[in-house]
């Protein structure tokens, strides 16, 4: 009996110093303690490709930056807005990836511009500011079944979220984005920004 004792207690004692150890590394990733046991606990590879889903118009998530250019009509000038590219000695995850600005989009009768964002080269977020912003947010009330859109974020699908704001420069806009890429991008800049 003595010794079940002695062994519950030394396995919960056990239990407890590998549970400290792994909280430590993971509020630590940079600790010399991570690089000697080389922990990568529960971290996305920032780089997996997954089966995307439809954000905005045709375009689709987890689709590379070349896939998206080479469906894009010859009407829209491609113009990359911000191109973020990790240093070469970085020893960090890479985070990549361009912001693309297409002006004059039109989608079903509506017009402005639309951006696209990704994260390592994978369609993460489409960003439209049209033209006429309350008949666009009313077309999307009518055909999403919604009462109120702004400030708001309304999962359309499993894994894509609707959101309508207004950006620093006052302009108002719609995103639609890729929760499971903006949960990864949201992961690296928590963990090494």
């Amino acid at each position: 009996m003595k010794n079940k004792k002695a062994l519950v207690i030394f396995l919960v004692g056990l239990l407890a110093t590998i549970f400290c150890v792994i909280s430590y590394v993971m509020r630590n990733p940079d600790s010399i303690l991570s690089y000697g046991l080389n922990i990568k606990f529960l971290e996305p590879s920032y780089l997996e490709k997954k089966v995307g889903e439809k954000l905005f118009d045709e375009f689709e998530s987890y689709k590379s930056s070349s896939q998206i250019k080479a469906s894009i009509p010859d009407n829209y000038l491609w113009q990359v807005i911000e191109d973020s590219n990790s240093a070469i000695n970085d020893t960090r995850p890479p985070c990549n990836g361009p912001v693309v600005s297409l002006k004059s989009y039109r989608y079903n009768g509506y017009s402005g511009e639309l951006v696209l964002v990704f994260f390592n080269d994978r369609l993460m977020r489409c960003v439209f500011y049209p033209e006429d912003v309350e008949r666009f947010e009313k077309f999307l009330i009518k055909n999403l079944k919604i009462k109120k859109l702004f400030g708001k974020k309304v999962s359309i699908s499993r894994n894509i979220r609707l959101s309508y704001h207004v950006d620093y420069k006052n302009r108002p806009y719609f995103s639609w984005e890729d929760k499971r890429l903006q949960k990864e991008e949201d992961a690296w800049i928590m963990r090494y920004s």
